[in-house]
This record gives C-alpha cells, sequence and structure tokens, in this order.
C-alpha cells in the first residue's frame, strides 16, 4: 500500500503498531478511514520495511542495524542463517535457542566432521543447502534421503563432536573412526570395539 502511494510512511507504522497490539489483527477500518494520502506528492518508492517497524515503535534502530549487519554476513556466505539468527536473539533479546534451531545447528556440526572426513563432497552439501533453502527441512534428513550420508555414520560423528569438545578425543581419531564406521557400516561403539580402542 505504501509502495502504491494509498498508504503514508507514519500511517503504515500506525498500522503496524496497532496490529501488534491487537495480535496481528489488521483492522480493515483504520484503512478505509485513514488511508489517504496527499494526492499532489507521487509515491514512486516504498521506504524500506525496517523503517516502518522502527516508526511503529516496535524495534530500536540499533537493532535494525544489527540485523541487517547479521543479513549481509550471511548473504556473504560467511555464516548460516540459524548461527545468525541465534546470536541476534541471544544478543538482543537475551533469549536462548530456540531447541529446533539448536538441534539443527548440532546437525550440521555432526554433517561437517563427515564431510572433513573425506566421506561427503561439498557439492553435495550445498545441494542439501540449496534443498532446504527452497522446500525447508534439515541438512541430515535431505543428506539422508539422498543416501550421501548413513545414520550410524552420521551418529558417530555427533558422539565424535562431543568427546572432542571435552578434548577426550583428537580431530585424527575421529577421522579414522568415522571411515571405519562408514566402511563397515558400524556404530561408534561396534567400531571401537571392532579396531580394539579403548572408549574415550
Amino acid at each position: 500500500m505504501v509502495k502504491n502511494g494509498s498508504l503514508g510512511t507514519t500511517q503504515a507504522a500506525e498500522a503496524v503498531r496497532r496490529a501488534h497490539e491487537r495480535g496481528g489483527n489488521i483492522e480493515s477500518a483504520y484503512f478505509s478511514a485513514s488511508s489517504v494520502v496527499d494526492k499532489d506528492v507521487k509515491v514512486t518508492a516504498a521506504p524500506p520495511l525496517g523503517q516502518i517497524l522502527v516508526e511503529a515503535g516496535l524495534i530500536a534502530p540499533s537493532t535494525l542495524k544489527a540485523a541487517l549487519t547479521l543479513q549481509d554476513v550471511v548473504r556473504t556466505g560467511a555464516m548460516t542463517k540459524e548461527d545468525a539468527l541465534a546470536g541476534f536473539i541471544k544478543e538482543h533479546f537475551g533469549a536462548a535457542d530456540k531447541p529446533e534451531i539448536k538441534k539443527e545447528r548440532d546437525e550440521e556440526q555432526g554433517i561437517d566432521l563427515i564431510r572433513q572426513a573425506g566421506l561427503l563432497s561439498e557439492k553435495d552439501l550445498e545441494a542439501a543447502r540449496s534443498v532446504r533453502k527452497r522446500h525447508g527441512g534439515n541438512v541430515y534428513k535431505i543428506l539422508l534421503a539422498a543416501g550421501k550420508v548413513d545414520s550410524k555414520t552420521f551418529e558417530a560423528a555427533q558422539k565424535c563432536k562431543t568427546l572432542m569438545h571435552e578434548e577426550r578425543m583428537k580431530v585424527e581419531q575421529c577421522m579414522i573412526l568415522l571411515n571405519y564406521c562408514h566402511r563397515s557400516r558400524m556404530t561408534f561403539e561396534e567400531a571401537i570395539d571392532e579396531m580394539g580402542w579403548e572408549l574415550p
């Protein structure tokens, strides 16, 4: 409506503020009564959505600036959307990660360990991320469905990741173990036993 000139920026901000207070419900009567702009003023482009949210008092300028900065970082590929969102929520709202976001981030770290072990190509990983971006879902399940990873190797990678974090396994040991799990279709514990290693 702002773009086609039927609503001014200030009116749009007020409408958004009212909708927020009403739990997201738009007051159609508000638009019919107030959505009149100066006909002598030609609107050629809508203002950024962030500007309307700031004018509505729903987001602080500093918070908007941080969100836009993170958006640019994600676009460069330097950070995943999930990590950016988790960091943004913690920094600006003091909230913990949503369980599903934390779970998917943990899964991505396990997948990355499998990639480091040479059991997953970067091309296949990027293809799975592209599918997730277009259709949703999570990377692990997409790769599993495509036969690019198997559940035993993935579960072993998750255990290796935890043990590496606790400094109970070295990355070199994890690479050997993951390749053994993949080749022999064994679980973490079965591979440890088969190779004669002691459980960390």
